[in-house]
């Protein structure tokens, strides 16, 4: 009988780590509003220390009900994460990173806990613009933060220790696919618009493959082809963790290229893993 690989987490996103308490009711005072939203920026920022990042020191809050709310910041070279959370009367918040005309990063996942991240390579007006599509009550209290790391792309010393930990604390954050056991990892570096393409003996049965990125990443693609070379599936939509399941049909040789489409230093890391059920 085939059985198939069920990825549980399909998005590497923070916030999946960091869930809200369920509220019940509006809340008293502005002091709630707000202790209520330092607490999850508190947790996001522990998780981000462990990525090596750390407080800027810029930070804002407002209250805002289910709409719009843009803001611009003067950013100075490096790799940069924001991070917003919303009181328990807020159940989704989502949040878009935009330098001009260009958007550096979103997270709209549903959930009340957005994380961007990116590099800028000069100092650079970012708008951050936040949305509630649901606020329990006509106004919702909201908070962010921005968090940065000094990185070059060297892949040396210090920063490849940076780059590696980053890809090692996006694997922590997700489940294994259930029933499957881990078959293979790589960690490797890639040039801006470069590939990788390596190959993996494999026996027939069900597999799995996924690939993150580093913080200087924002798209990279999967492809994973067959011992003729005939491609059994690919995932180039535009994010950071592609995710390919595949059916080996018989042992051999398959070829696994990995893509790197939007990188904003000369290189940029990635991680890949695959999975299997085996016959």
């Amino acid at each position: 009988m085939t059985r198939t690989i069920a990825w549980r987490a399909p998005r590497v996103v923070l916030a999946v780590c960091l869930l809200l308490a369920a509220g019940s009711g509006p809340a008293a005072a502005q002091g709630e509003y707000t202790r209520q939203v330092e607490e999850q920026l508190e947790e996001a920022g522990s998780i981000l220390a462990d990525r090596g990042y750390s407080l800027d020191g810029q930070q804002g809050g407002w209250m805002i009900g289910e709409t719009e709310s843009a803001s611009t910041w003067t950013l100075l070279p490096g790799s940069w994460a924001a991070v917003a959370a919303c009181d328990q009367d807020c159940g989704d918040l989502d949040l878009v990173a935009t330098a001009g005309t260009r958007e550096l990063d979103r997270d709209v996942a549903e959930d009340a806990l957005p994380i961007v991240s990116f590099t800028l390579e000069e100092t650079t007006e970012v708008a951050l613009r936040l949305a509630m599509p649901d606020c329990g009550t006509p106004r919702c209290y909201v908070g962010m933060r921005w968090y940065r790391v000094h990185a070059s792309d060297d892949g040396e010393g210090d920063t490849s220790r940076e780059w590696r930990a980053t890809i090692g604390a996006q694997f922590g954050m997700m489940e294994a696919p259930e029933g499957a056991t881990l078959e293979h990892e790589r960690i490797e570096r890639v040039d801006a618009d470069g590939t990788d393409v390596f190959t993996l003996r494999l026996e027939p049965g069900d597999y799995g493959a996924i690939a993150v990125c580093d913080m200087g990443c924002s798209d990279v693609d999967l492809v994973v082809r067959g011992p003729g070379r005939s491609e059994l599936g690919k995932d180039v939509l535009e994010d950071d963790v592609p995710i390919v399941e595949f059916v080996a049909e018989e042992s051999g040789d398959y070829e696994f290229e990995v893509r790197m489409v939007e990188c904003a230093g000369d290189s940029c890391g990635y991680g890949f893993r695959l999975y299997g059920n085996g016959a």
